[in-house]
């Protein structure tokens, strides 16, 4: 079986997208997996070895010799791609805060010149032969035009994977560019053969408004980390995230009360991991002096060893209206990694978003669903015996190797796949 995977950023699994195709896609056996994507950034994954590179700035660097656009991409740990992935991060966090529309906009002319298909992609796809189509939902030209392409001139089934509410993003725009991407979303489900929701709540909405059936698709864990055997004071407790959607605001906050049960002595320390562009102004809140640290990017796998020697892994959504709109049905990625860490879970959000109700749900897991019973919740949690926290972390483990084992999921998908190509 052929899976060519696409995504609007590389696949790289320091972020959400390139870890989320991993937990799908790693160790499928009989699988040759292709990706095409449209940044500069070179991957980084132990998945695929096959790739396609269409950005923006090669379309209109060879807009009049479009045989020129786009390239074969070697996977390789190369200074260049760091220094590519930090100008791309700064260049995207400068257009979401200037709101510079006229970006995408010139996006979507370049996309719709078609001038971007040529023999170097079709040589990639012909190389490809797909029978599998994978991709995020999203109504961006570059990921809806390139899919109907392959659509039109292979036997590929499509299959999209609704991570995020874009559809309400969209409406939220209130503007011609979002009826455009809601109008991109729109065909991009049509032309899909399979639809997948990561949450209950999110394949209920989308079954509703695509008319076809959505099923749910569950990130898996992807390595059981041992259990913590020994807990003592000052507890750790670590976020590691990105800081879009309002959870900054959500961990100034925590820190700020962190500081507050400190104030005697300390009993309750937060490390922040993020790749997030952060404001001198945000990082003043998130930090304070014995208490909690923005640490920045970390690569995955250290990530992975930094929650192992956590007791307190975090995850953080807005209390905010509008940012509850836009994370309502969402399942973060995030929950997973807290998942197998083997440690002590946390989350804190409203209730009506779909990470924190589903974190409700797990034994042994600790949630504030109201901002102001933040201190009332940590106290009591640093003031309880080493041996409850224990009891906690094992009834996590529990709940997490019943739901959420990552090869029970893989072989799932998989077979689901090889049903949809009949």
């Amino acid at each position: 079986m052929n899976v060519l995977v696409i995504g609007g950023g590389a696949w790289v699994e320091t972020s959400s997208l390139g870890n989320t195709f991993s937990n799908f896609f790693e160790n499928w056996e009989d699988t040759e997996f292709y990706n095409l994507y449209f940044r500069g950034t070179l991957p980084q994954n132990n998945v695929c070895d096959n790739y396609f590179s269409i950005t923006d700035m090669s379309i209109l660097k060879n807009f009049f010799t479009p045989k020129n656009i786009g390239c074969r991409v070697q996977k390789k740990s190369q200074s260049k791609s760091v220094d590519v992935a930090s100008r791309e991060k700064k260049l995207i966090s400068y257009i979401h805060k200037f709101n510079l529309k006229l970006v995408y906009n010139f996006e979507d002319f370049l996309w719709r010149t078609d001038k971007w298909k040529n023999e170097k992609l079709d040589e990639f796809l012909k190389e490809a032969d797909p029978d599998i189509v994978f991709t995020f939902a999203s109504g961006n030209s570059n990921i809806v035009r390139s899919v109907e392409y392959i659509k039109k001139n292979s036997g590929a089934k499509i299959v999209t994977f609704i991570a995020d509410d874009v559809h309400n993003e969209y409406l939220n725009k209130h503007d011609k560019m979002g009826r455009r991407l809601e109008k991109n979303l729109d065909v991009l489900f049509k032309i899909s053969d399979k639809i997948y929701g990561i949450s209950e709540q999110m394949c209920e909405k989308y079954t509703v408004l695509t008319n076809k059936e959505v099923s749910l698709l569950k990130k898996g864990c992807k390595e059981f980390t041992p259990l913590k055997q020994t807990y003592e004071l000052p507890l750790k407790i670590v976020y590691a995230g990105n800081l879009l959607y309002g959870r900054d605001k959500t961990l100034a906050q925590l820190a700020k009360e962190l500081h507050r049960i400190n104030s005697d002595s300390t009993k309750v320390q937060l490390e922040i991991y993020s790749g997030s562009e952060v404001s001198q102004e945000m990082k003043n809140e998130l930090e304070y002096e014995g208490t909690s640290l923005f640490m920045g990017e970390c690569p995955y796998s250290e990530i992975t060893e930094i929650l192992r020697n956590a007791d307190v892994v975090l995850h953080a959504e807005s209390f905010e209206d509008d940012n509850i709109e836009l994370v309502k049905y969402s399942f973060s990625t995030k929950v997973i990694d807290c998942l197998q860490s083997g440690n002590l879970v946390m989350a804190i959000g409203p209730e009506c978003v779909s990470s924190i109700k589903y974190t409700k749900l797990i034994p042994g897991a600790i949630v504030i669903d109201d901002k102001e019973k933040v201190f009332e919740t940590v106290s009591g949690l640093v003031n309880e015996s080493p041996d409850n926290w224990k009891l906690k972390a094992e009834s996590i483990r529990e709940f997490a190797l019943l739901n959420h084992d990552g090869n029970n999921n893989r072989k799932k998908l998989r077979a689901e796949f090889l049903e949809l190509m009949g």
